[in-house]
């Protein structure tokens, strides 16, 4: 049995056993071969607090660990946990809700669902046809993105409801030519060429509020926005290590297995590069055998880098740590006092960097690969073994001193690419769990 099914199923015994009423939305049409990558369930809008219980409690149970719990509206959370076997990482998605918002719009109110939910032959509680249909009907239209294998799953809820189904359709959507074909089902051409205009009708007739409820919601909103803003659920992690250490085969493996733990992933070499794209840091062929700056120069690139990494997050890097993207930064400004020659920088001036340090915001998580000077440079023909013993050294000593201020791990890619990229991912999920706790 999967870790998804398995998940799904001592969720749904949890719910019961602290009678926790709640009906799954969306998630589990395939139940029991197999569950979707969300599992979407509403619960009693009084009862969000006791369902995030359940979901601590169902970790405990599954041995698996919560890595995420983004809030992405006012009554609605969305959890990550992660369950680890042998060299690979399993994943379960539940969002849980209260009364279904979006964008702090009050669409459908928990209790009208939960007071009409029927048990499903397959032993959990869903909405009934009706209430199902307009869920995904309401969700699909504002999020602006809907395909024909989506009006598909709409078109058999409303044969199994066609009266009630299509009287959902016309409360939101009376004045809409072309919605519906000749025999009755939703029309999909004419519904994706208007989604625009369906969108706009759409929110002209979300539920009201009465003025108390919607200050009230609109205040909770806004103390969610800064709480995202302080707290935010995404993470930048630097890779740092010298040519031909497997960094960048490290970076692809780890950005491909931890995709299901963020909501995107996003990638960086060296800096934002907020100030602009400009010319390459390194002779890549030979980035050792270049000339040295002058100081002045030096200090003109340190200031290019302080500017372009504190503006770069404040404008870019920010935001999607906000929207929980996970950002790979191949090689950080601590690459300039560990490599300075890559960068020109001449040995008087390396301590000019050591100070600016201090002035760069620190990534959440730093990752310093390594291997055999030989394996370096069968990798990169272009380095001595010489150059490749000298800079693991100084990586290795600058890990050791950087684990005093920060969260780093040294990782000898000597070992197979799924060893190491095991190694690394538990390394990251064991410090979301320490954020999320």
């Amino acid at each position: 049995m999967s870790f998804k099914v398995l998940a799904f199923e001592k969720l749904i015994e949890i719910f019961e056993e602290k009678k926790i009423r709640y009906a799954v939305l969306s998630g589990a049409d395939d139940y029991p071969l197999r569950i979707g990558s969300d599992v979407d369930v509403m619960v009693d809008e009084y009862e969000l607090s006791k369902a995030v219980d359940a979901v601590r409690h169902l970790a405990v149970k599954t041995a698996s660990k919560i890595v995420q719990c983004m809030q992405h509206e006012i009554s609605a959370k969305y959890f990550v946990l992660v369950k680890k076997g042998q060299n690979t990482h399993e994943f379960f998605h539940p969002d849980l809700c209260g009364d279904y918002r979006r964008n702090t719009k009050l669409w459908i109110k928990s209790s009208t669902i939960l007071d009409a939910r029927i048990k499903d032959e397959r032993a959990f509680w869903r909405p009934s046809i009706a209430h199902e249909f307009e869920y995904y009907l309401i969700k699909r239209i504002d999020k602006a993105s809907i395909t024909a294998e989506h009006i598909e799953k709409l078109n058999r809820l409303m044969a199994a409801d066609m009266g009630r189904c299509t009287q959902v359709v016309q409360q939101y959507f009376w004045d809409v030519k072309s919605i519906f074909t000749a025999n009755g089902e939703l029309n999909a051409d004419g519904i994706i060429s208007q989604i625009k205009n369906l969108r706009h009708k759409l929110h002209k007739r979300s539920q009201r509020e009465s003025a108390l409820s919607f200050l009230k919601s609109n205040i909770a909103a806004l103390r969610l926005n800064v709480e995202r803003t302080l707290r935010p659920t995404g993470l930048t992690v630097a890779f740092l290590g010298a040519d031909g250490s497997g960094k960048s085969t490290m970076i692809q493996s780890v950005q491909r297995a931890i995709l299901p733990a963020f909501r995107k992933t996003a990638y960086y070499h060296l800096r934002p590069r907020f100030l602009g794209k400009g010319g390459s840091e390194a002779n890549v062929s030979s980035p050792h055998e270049v000339r040295e700056r002058s100081t002045v120069q030096t200090l003109a690139k340190i200031a290019l880098f302080l500017l372009d990494y504190n503006l770069g997050y404040l404008s870019e890097i920010l935001n999607k740590k906000i929207r929980s993207n996970f950002i790979v930064f191949d090689r950080y400004f601590y690459d300039l006092e560990i490599d300075p020659l890559r960068y020109r920088i001449a040995s008087r001036d390396v301590k000019l960097v050591t100070w600016s340090q201090e002035f760069v915001l620190k990534p959440d998580l730093v990752i310093v690969c390594t291997a055999e000077p030989a394996s370096m440079v069968r990798r990169k023909s272009e380095t001595t073994e010489e150059m490749a013993r000298l800079l693991s050294e100084r990586y290795i000593k600058f890990q050791r001193q950087f684990s005093t201020k920060g969260r780093t791990i040294l990782i000898n890619t000597e070992s197979s690419i799924e060893e190491c990229s095991y190694k690394i991912l538990e390394f990251i999920f064991e410090d979301m769990e320490h954020r999320w706790r």
